[in-house]
């Protein structure tokens, strides 16, 4: 925040790194109590700031973040979540990816070719030839690919499930704050690593990148915020056990005090307090 990918020459040379100022500057704690912390960033260069308060409730995670707009200007902003999973539970053979996504294409490459979830496809490929519901054990670099989210329900989703671990980690948010999805992937001998990047946004790039396509198939690929204004965005983050033999993540529904998380291709249904 407030935009997601690289700066520009010229706003690297003026200090900006990847992935906007929230990444850079120092948080302060605001409150601190058993289960609930919240916690405040100022943005200078961007004129913003933003508050993320999160409550904690066995194994769920609930995420409550406001960003304000400190100017009297108008602005575009990105805003991605950048979950990034790694070694041990990222492992080649013994992790399944299940999301409630929709049509893709390379990020940055909109106007090429387009695939389905859970195919995916490399920056100089004709063809899709990935299948990211697991963790390719093929050796590349900096696969990434943006999804639409399904249209079908008020929130999305991803999950990863360990079967080593018998672990089912996962995000569930709106899918009218976050209607996309961007799946980093690399897998080299330094780094081993997959993202699953829910976002406003499938540009990566500051600015310029940003408002080079309003809407992307009539989806906002960006929002305004308004001078002197607030956006608020949440999502839940879980991390449970499930058998060994679980199949996948078909859907989760959200209720006022738990999720339902339906296991594919059964009956089979498990309850996640929030």
């Amino acid at each position: 925040f407030p935009f997601w990918g690289n700066p520009s020459p010229s706003e690297f040379a003026a200090g900006m790194t990847f992935h906007g100022e929230s990444n850079i500057r120092r948080w302060q704690l605001i409150e601190g109590n058993p289960g609930q912390l919240t916690i405040e960033v100022a943005l200078p260069q961007s004129a913003m700031n933003m508050r993320r308060h999160f409550r904690s409730h066995g194994h769920a995670l609930h995420c409550v973040s406001t960003a304000t707009n400190l100017s009297s200007w108008d602005r575009p902003f990105g805003w991605c979540e950048h979950v990034t999973i790694g070694p041990p539970f990222l492992e080649s053979g013994s992790v399944r990816f299940d999301a409630s996504a929709d049509r893709g294409f390379v990020t940055g490459q909109f106007t090429g070719l387009n695939f389905d979830w859970p195919e995916g496809a490399g920056s100089r490929s004709q063809h899709a030839d990935f299948d990211l519901t697991t963790f390719a054990n093929t050796a590349h670099e900096d696969l990434v690919n943006s999804f639409l989210a399904e249209s079908t329900g008020e929130w999305a989703f991803f999950t990863a499930f360990n079967r080593k671990f018998s672990l089912l980690f996962g995000y569930v948010y709106p899918r009218a704050e976050f209607p996309w999805l961007n799946v980093w992937e690399s897998n080299s001998e330094t780094r081993q690593t997959r993202g699953m990047e829910f976002s406003n946004t499938p540009h990566h790039g500051t600015m310029k990148a940003l408002i080079s396509a309003s809407h992307i198939w009539s989806i906002p690929a960006y929002e305004w915020l308004d001078a002197l204004s607030t956006v608020r965005k949440q999502f839940i983050a879980f991390l449970h056990p499930v058998p060994s033999d679980y199949r996948g993540t078909a859907d989760i529904r959200v209720r006022s005090d738990i999720l339902e998380i339906l296991e594919r291709g059964r009956d089979r249904v498990f309850h996640v307090p929030t």
